[in-house]
């Protein structure tokens, strides 16, 4: 996966993660950072939070915003794409409190394919119709576990965007 640094400002500091190099990856973080993706609303950032999770990773943005915003908190991240994953243990180590695992979480657990959309900046599970006569989509084979078992059993803030198995 080619990458590029990504800065933003959060909480008085400068930040650069790294994101995938297309336009939609830099789009998508700025929504993230600024929260107009994910608001963190007054109420929130006065709440104990002591556990994140976000399913479907992907490079680690919102982990590490939420893990940046809550450092009493730890964040359990999960993205099984195998080279989104080295960009997000990349992005999330200097967090305080981190658990990374590279799995797909769903219904139940198994081994499946995960079609990765070279051209659409996402990868998932779920195959559509047109995937199923285009030559240019890939995939891989990726541990999947079952939601009940792997997440943790006391969540304050979920985040699940897993590319239509939600």
């Amino acid at each position: 996966m080619k990458t590029r640094p990504f800065r933003f400002g959060l909480l008085n500091r400068e930040y650069v993660l790294d994101i995938e190099d297309n336009d939609t990856s830099e789009l998508v973080a700025a929504e993230i950072v600024t929260g107009q993706a994910y608001p963190l609303h007054k109420w929130l950032t006065e709440a104990p939070i002591k556990t994140i999770v976000d399913v479907g990773a992907n490079v680690g943005i919102f982990s590490f915003v939420f893990g940046t915003v809550f450092p009493e908190a730890t964040v359990f991240a999960y993205e099984p794409h195998p080279e989104t994953f080295d960009v997000l243990c990349g992005n999330i180590k200097n967090l305080p409190k981190w658990w990374i695992y590279r799995v797909a979480v769903g219904e139940t657990s198994g081994r499946q394919k995960l079609y990765d959309r070279t051209t659409s900046n996402c990868e998932s599970l779920v195959r559509t119709l047109r995937e199923c006569t285009d030559p240019d989509i890939q995939s891989t084979e990726v541990e999947v576990v079952d939601a009940n078992g792997a997440l943790p059993p006391s969540i304050d803030i979920l985040k699940i965007d897993i590319e239509g198995m939600e």
